[in-house]
């Protein structure tokens, strides 16, 4: 009984110790200037109220490159901020994101809408698919 007083007493004192230093880099990561553009997105994005679209893409992805071209067409449906996987991973990580790319997020009006692939994103982008209506 004794040496599972000690662990858990342990494992409680590290939880507490590491915690703070936790939330300080999850706090911190916002503050670097690659996530400039999400963060003016996202303040725009509530101030307007306005969908926030968040394109995830990596560099070595062929068809995230190909979707260079509906940057601005994104951008007129809300506040737009593309995403590295690699260069953004923290905050991918903490939106609980997988990795397959290209991935649009979408969040509007309190809840997500994920669109996945080349071809459902260039029909959102030229208008030709549409968010998912209230229930």
């Amino acid at each position: 009984m004794r040496p599972i007083l000690c662990l858990l007493a342990g494992l409680v004192l590290c939880v507490l110790c590491l915690a703070p230093a936790a939330i300080a880099a999850a706090q911190n990561y916002l503050s670097r200037p690659e996530y400039a553009g999400y963060n003016a997105a996202y303040r725009d994005a509530q101030r307007d109220e306005k969908p926030l679209l968040l394109l995830i893409g990596a560099q070595w992805c062929q068809p995230c490159r190909e979707l260079r071209d509906v940057h601005d067409a994104l951008r007129r449906h809300g506040h737009f901020a593309p995403l590295d996987l690699h260069r953004h991973g923290p905050l991918i990580a903490a939106l609980r994101i997988s990795a397959t790319v290209p991935r649009l997020l979408i969040w509007y009006r309190g809840r997500w809408e994920i669109l996945v692939g080349p071809a459902a994103i260039r029909q959102y982008a030229i208008g030709s698919r549409h968010l998912t209506p209230d229930p």
